[in-house]
């Protein structure tokens, strides 16, 4: 039982890693094939601190690729986690980072509502907890504040 749950482990590791270095060398599909194959096998696992980690990665990794929507997916998922889990500052650090990031991708797609509403909603939850001179809060208030002045 306990080797199944190590190899497990080593092969996430594996994928996560297999789909940041195939990033890195352009091989976009070869990646997405991978991470879509690691986002199978989280999806099937207990919903913890380290899946949220791992979810806020592949989020950064389909978000590097341009795979806006799979990004989305898998941030939504993740905050899904992180909400459920207890309100410590790692992972309020793990739900702050992909509220950036999913609002950065709502963004990209012109998509002001979803921005104004991921931003707006992660800064109640977290603008108290962090420095107003934090890079994702920093990020968080700059996209509401363009997508408020734009409407």
């Amino acid at each position: 039982m306990r080797r199944d749950k190590f190899y497990k482990e080593i092969s996430e590791n594996l994928l996560l890693h297999l789909g940041e270095a195939l990033t890195m060398i352009h091989q976009k599909d070869e990646a997405e094939k991978h991470l879509d194959k690691l986002v199978t096998l989280l999806q099937s696992e207990k919903r913890n601190v380290k899946t949220a980690l791992e979810m806020r990665k592949i989020g950064f990794i389909y978000t590097k690729l341009k795979r806006r929507e799979k990004s989305i997916a898998v941030l939504e998922s993740c905050l899904k986690i992180v909400n459920e889990l207890e309100p410590i500052s790692s992972n309020m650090q793990i739900g702050l980072e992909a509220s950036a990031n999913l609002a950065a991708c709502f963004w990209e797609k012109k998509s002001s509502q979803e921005v104004i509403q991921v931003a707006s909603d992660a800064l109640k939850k977290y603008q108290a907890q962090f420095s107003p001179h934090d890079v994702y809060i920093s990020m968080l208030s700059t996209l509401l504040s363009r997508c408020s002045v734009s409407k």
